[in-house]
């Protein structure tokens, strides 16, 4: 379910901006590796965190055709990702 969930938001996410991928790939390996990130960063039982070197050097080759996405992007998401833990609130339904 949750493959289909990120799958359908990287089709979105490309289809709503065309000029930042070349296909929904791509926006949907980022989106699971920055995730692992989120989870890496903030996770009290990881002790070695993942560097900008590691976070970069996973996300080679992701772009359309193989390309890298520049370093810029991904050290600005990185940073981001350590400064702003992504925390989901749970939706309780109602009685």
């Amino acid at each position: 379910m949750i493959d289909r969930i990120m799958q359908k938001f990287a089709d979105h996410y490309t289809a709503a901006n065309p000029d930042t991928f070349g296909s929904p790939d791509t926006a949907y390996i980022l989106a699971f590796s920055l995730i692992m990130l989120n989870t890496d960063a903030h996770s009290d039982q990881i002790t070695n965190k993942m560097t900008l070197e590691q976070f970069i050097n996973n996300n080679k080759g992701i772009g359309a055709d193989g390309a890298n996405l520049p370093a810029e992007l991904l050290t600005r998401l990185y940073n981001s990702i350590h400064a702003n833990e992504i925390i989901l609130e749970q939706v309780r339904p109602e009685p």
